[in-house]
């Protein structure tokens, strides 16, 4: 319908004040009071399609039926009409259904009512070509309406949308750009290390109440580990020690599944390890109480988390 429309007066810090204005009215204010002004030649060539449209259709259309321009108008001014009411709905969908986390990483929330109601499923489409999701995979999502299965991924330009459990994560590339899933860096103690993707670690002198909900603290006791620990991201085959002596191994990938964390950003969260790939904590959701103690630590180890799931649904 936008392209319907046609050119808008008014877009973000783009106006056209004259567009209203007829073509040959400006021409003669130009040529009665001698404005100097410039004719983009392409205008005239019916290489582009526009140009063919606009001198083999809409020209001799308007000379053998005048009113035709008028009536077109009127319908394109009904078009606006109805865009702005879509656009008015629009706004009210990412209102109440997305969350930002950041300008990578949209939560588009899959309420029953919307699924179960034509408008709403329109909508979530029109959101999603709006984001940037190809055609073809808002048909394929709209096809499998109620059947989604998690892990779907829908495609785009710079973005995909991954359904997780009546939600659609749109993650855009650009999310990608700072880390991979082979990040590997060994800590030292007291030094303070800025990780890819926005995250940190560093080692605080004492507990102290933290001011962002992405922090979480490690308690480390020496003597249970084999130094160097290493942060790296997970790999097959992981566990981590939990419970009470005789410790219980759980699998990362059973832990993850527990906690809800949606499939794309498993790999994106952070294990600590040590020399033995023994792992000492899931930095952000769980600490091992194999390696760790929360009253007598032999050092403390700050993680700060960029990404933000959920408003202090995964950091304590």
């Amino acid at each position: 319908m936008k392209g319907l429309t046609g050119m808008p007066q008014i877009r973000d810090r783009i106006l056209r004040p004259m567009l209203w204005i007829p073509h040959e009215e400006i021409q003669r204010f130009a040529r009665y009071f001698e404005v100097e002004y410039r004719d983009d030649e392409s205008n005239q060539s019916d290489k582009y399609l526009r140009n063919q449209i606009r001198h083999q259709l809409i020209e001799p259309l308007t000379d053998s039926h005048p009113a035709y321009l008028s009536k077109a108008l009127d319908t394109i001014n009904l078009l606006v009409e109805y865009q702005n009411y879509i656009q008015s709905q629009l706004k009210l969908f990412r209102k109440h259904n997305v969350w930002q986390s950041n300008p990578d990483i949209q939560k588009i929330t899959l309420y029953s009512e919307h699924l179960s109601d034509p408008g709403g499923l329109f909508l979530i489409k029109l959101y999603l070509l709006d984001q940037g999701i190809y055609p073809d995979s808002v048909q394929a999502f709209s096809d499998a309406s109620g059947k989604w299965q998690t892990g779907s991924k829908y495609e785009g330009l710079n973005v995909n949308a991954w359904y997780d459990r009546d939600e659609l994560w749109l993650i855009r590339d650009s999310f990608y750009n700072d880390w991979n899933a082979e990040d590997r860096v060994e800590l030292k103690t007291g030094k303070e290390i800025d990780l890819p993707g926005g995250d940190r670690i560093y080692f605080p002198k004492r507990r102290s109440r933290f001011e962002n909900a992405g922090d979480w603290l490690i308690p480390v006791v020496l003597d249970q580990v084999e130094l160097p620990l290493i942060l790296r991201h997970r790999m097959p085959g992981d566990g981590i020690e939990l419970g009470r002596p005789p410790y219980s191994r759980r699998s990362l990938k059973k832990l993850f599944r527990n906690h809800a964390i949606p499939l794309p950003f498993k790999d994106r969260f952070y294990v600590l390890t040590d020399a033995q790939n023994r792992i000492i904590s899931i930095p952000g959701m769980i600490n091992s109480p194999a390696f760790t103690d929360e009253e007598n630590p032999d050092i403390l180890i700050g993680y700060y988390s960029h990404l933000e799931l959920e408003p202090r649904q995964y950091y304590m």
